[in-house]
């Protein structure tokens, strides 16, 4: 089934699209209608029995992903979406499509369109649409949350980042071990990684038995097959230009064209090299991929292959300030909006891989000023490419005069004796001729023999300054993990040493503890709360004895309670209050250590306690005797009676 919606028809109207239909069966048209709404073009679907619904645009169908989705679930699962204007990463469009076809591209009208759909796609032109594409995601993150954890938070972030980079790595080198093609994105941080992501170009089943899910404590690895955009229609647009990429977690693409200015930025989260193609082909051909660092990330390189795209990288990595000066000489010519600094970095890549070729676009112009019928930009993209400019020229002159010239037959009959001379003559010059072939022919082998020694010298010299920056920027790394794990090590020790210092006074503490050296006393803040709190008020019964830092004033039934148990308080600081005035033993004593609701104390607090009852009781003995002494005077005063 060829399909191709109505003029003044489109999916984002509120009103719905009509769409001509056209059915093939073995090359044979067997049906045509026009004015179709959707639901009917998908009852014939069904009714056809259609093995292959053929498109020049997907997004004639659906003009969201999400509902494209949706859509495909009506159909037979045996039926697949092509379009026929893309076959890989090229693009075709319906004009240029017809005229291989049959030999015409004019006249589209929606039906005739609809059956070139059909034709191309019966004869093996075009690409399925898949929403799910044969790709996998795998996802490397943290395994749980470190908001809290106090002092050990930080030691918990570092632990969970090295976790991720060390499980990035294994990933990685199982992809490579089985030559499976992947992207992988990643967040770096201080000590590690913070989330990485693989994006593999194969499907689900094909890491079965290489890489499981798996959820520790410190990283969680996800695997799922990865949601991709559908083929995307391209306007078939030849324009030159330079594409800038900021790759990572957030992949950010620029492009700009050979005037300097800006045509597209965007920004993605977790994007693969072939949606980024799909996104940009429709501006034109990229000619130039540029990016902001030195070393060229791989995912640059690779999309550089797939466009045949150069691709260029600055001597050393642009900074920060030499970004934003960039972007504020370009907002002085255009208005353009920035959304992000993936986008931001984009641009300037971009832009300054535009200047670094703005000499040799100069120059081409400058000599093609006055020539008229050569397409400038096409000569420039060649000649940035690495062809000499006389060499592009002299191509386009060379297939001009081709096409336009027609062969002359002449037929002329000299005397024999003219003709004999003119052999003669032209035998010389024949010679003279091949003896100048020959020589510039050994003139040409020694170029080239120089221009391959040359290139070799350069890709020598390119590998030793990477392999320089590789090696320096991994003894750096390796340097600040060293610094990261002396520091740990010391950390570590100190934890060590005060834990043995911690073990060695406890074991002290319960040999002196057990000799009967020294005793517990439960502690309370407040003195008053033993009455109050049932549990410290257990634990002061048993010992007959409570701590406190601070005194206070001593409610009447704290007192009471400490005199009905015969305990006693001790106190590490001086205090105003006798013991004989609130009548029980109030000791001020050192404190030898603290274990959670206890204190530490020599036995000699006990001792001192009991000497302080004695004396508290024999002051109320006497209280007592002298009440009744009291009391018999007064009943004798009564009386009458004489002492």
């Amino acid at each position: 089934m060829g399909i191709d919606i109505q003029a003044g028809s489109s999916p984002l109207s509120s009103k719905e699209p009509k769409y001509s239909v056209v059915i093939l069966k073995d090359g044979e048209l067997v049906a045509s209608y026009e004015d179709l709404p959707l639901y009917k073009l998908l009852r014939l679907v069904i009714e056809h029995h259609v093995d292959v619904i053929a498109v020049d645009n997907v997004f004639e169908l659906a003009n969201s992903i999400d509902k494209l989705e949706k859509l495909m679930e009506l159909i037979p699962h045996t039926c697949k979406i092509v379009q026929v204007t893309k076959t890989g990463a090229e693009f075709i469009s319906t004009r240029e499509l017809s005229k291989e076809l049959f030999g015409s591209g004019t006249d589209l009208t929606p039906l005739k369109t609809a059956y070139l759909n059909a034709l191309a796609a019966l004869k093996g032109y075009g690409s399925e649409v898949q929403v799910f594409s044969n790709k996998t995601k795998i996802v490397i993150t943290r395994g749980r949350n470190v908001s809290q954890g106090g002092m050990s938070q930080e030691r918990f972030k570092r632990s969970i980042k090295a976790g991720i980079l060390q499980a990035t790595r294994e990933i990685k080198k199982i992809l490579d071990e089985n030559n499976l093609e992947y992207d992988m994105m990643v967040k770096k941080s201080r000590g590690g990684l913070e989330k990485s992501v693989f994006i593999v170009y194969a499907p689900r089943e094909s890491l079965y038995g290489l890489i499981k899910p798996v959820s520790y404590k410190n990283v969680k690895i996800v695997i799922k097959p990865f949601k991709s955009s559908p083929v995307v229609a391209n306007t078939g647009s030849h324009k030159p230009l330079i594409m800038g990429i900021d790759p990572g977690m957030t992949v950010g693409v620029a492009l700009i064209d050979l005037e300097g200015r800006p045509v597209f930025a965007k920004s993605w989260r977790t994007i693969d090299r072939y949606e980024i193609i799909s996104a940009v082909s429709s501006y034109g051909k990229v000619v130039v991929i540029a990016t902001d660092v030195s070393n060229p990330p791989e995912l640059v390189k690779k999309i550089g292959s797939l466009l045949g795209a150069i691709v260029y990288a600055p001597e050393r990595d642009i900074t920060v300030d030499e970004k934003n000066k960039i972007i504020s000489e370009l907002r002085e010519t255009y208005d353009f909006t920035i959304e992000d600094s993936h986008v931001r970095d984009a641009l300037v890549a971009a832009l300054k891989a535009y200047r670094h070729y703005l000499n040799t676009i100069l120059e081409v112009k400058s000599k093609l000023r006055n020539i008229e019928g050569v397409d400038t930009y096409l000569v420039i993209s060649e000649v940035i490419k690495g062809r000499s400019l006389s060499e592009v020229i002299e191509q386009i002159y060379r297939s001009r005069v081709q096409e336009r010239s027609k062969p002359i037959e002449v037929k002329h009959e000299p005397p024999v004796q003219l003709e004999r001379i003119s052999n003669t003559s032209l035998k010389e010059r024949v010679k003279s001729l091949e003896a100048m072939i020959l020589k510039l022919s050994n003139d040409l082998k020694e170029k080239e023999m120089m221009i391959k020694d040359l290139e070799t010298e350069l890709r020598l010299l390119k590998s030793r300054r990477n392999y320089n920056e590789d090696y320096e920027r991994k003894i750096s790394t390796l340097e600040v993990n060293v610094a990261n794990l002396a520091r740990r090590l010391e950390e570590a020790r100190a934890v060590i040493e005060a834990l043995e210092k911690e073990r060695m006074w406890l074991k002290d503490l319960v040999v002196k503890v057990s000799e009967g050296s020294y005793i517990l006393l439960p502690k309370a803040i407040d003195l008053n709360k033993v009455v109050e709190d049932n549990s410290l008020k257990e634990k002061v019964s048993k010992h007959r004895g409570v701590f406190t830092s601070e005194l206070g004033i001593v409610e009447s039934k704290t007192v009471e309670f400490l005199k009905s148990i015969k305990g006693y308080v001790v106190t590490s600081k001086n205090q105003a209050v006798d013991s004989r005035v609130l009548r029980i033993p109030v000791i001020k004593a050192e404190v030898v250590g603290e274990l959670e609701d206890y204190v530490v104390l020599k036995r000699d607090v006990e001792k001192i306690a009991g000497e302080i009852w004695q004396e508290l009781e024999y002051i109320e003995a006497l209280e007592a005797r002298e009440r009744i002494r009291k009391l018999v005077e007064e009943y004798q005063k009564s009386r009458g009676i004489k002492k």
